[in-house]
């Protein structure tokens, strides 16, 4: 019976501690969970897993982008030997790619009149040569 009280003492003084302890949260306090989609992390950033472009102008001077989204790299050669390479020329590129809207359906002639006025490049070219490989897998490659 001793035992009995000491143990309902210690069990009384041990929940009224904890209870004292609590804090209490400010009633404007709004706590809102997050969720995490892992596949935010992989979704692509453009449409384009592949953009390889060449316009040739005249006396020689030409511009070609490769650019690989999987490798995060891109290479750009300018008209006149400016040549960028790796993150910073992807980092260049994003922005354009991110503007451009035309898919596998688009018709070829839309497809470049884009690009190039995407990328502010005149259409005083001799020939234009575009190879791209879709998200989606499909390859095309448009020369005009």
């Amino acid at each position: 019976m001793r035992y009995r009280g000491i143990l309902m003492i210690l069990i009384i003084s041990v929940v009224g501690c904890t209870a004292n302890n609590q804090q209490e949260q400010p009633e404007d306090l709004v706590v809102t969970p997050t969720s995490y989609d892992v596949r935010e992390k992989s979704d692509p950033l453009f449409e384009y897993e592949r953009f390889n472009l060449l316009v040739d102008y005249e006396d020689e001077l030409q511009y070609e982008v490769n650019f690989d989204q999987q490798l995060k790299v891109a290479q750009i050669k300018e008209l006149k030997d400016q040549n960028v390479i790796g993150k910073e020329a992807f980092n260049q590129l994003s922005p354009h790619l991110m503007e451009m809207s035309f898919d596998e359906d688009t018709p070829e002639h839309e497809v470049i009149r884009e690009v190039l006025e995407i990328l502010g490049l005149k259409e005083t070219f001799q020939e234009v040569v575009l190879d791209v490989k879709f998200e989606n897998g499909i390859e095309k490659l448009y020369n005009q």
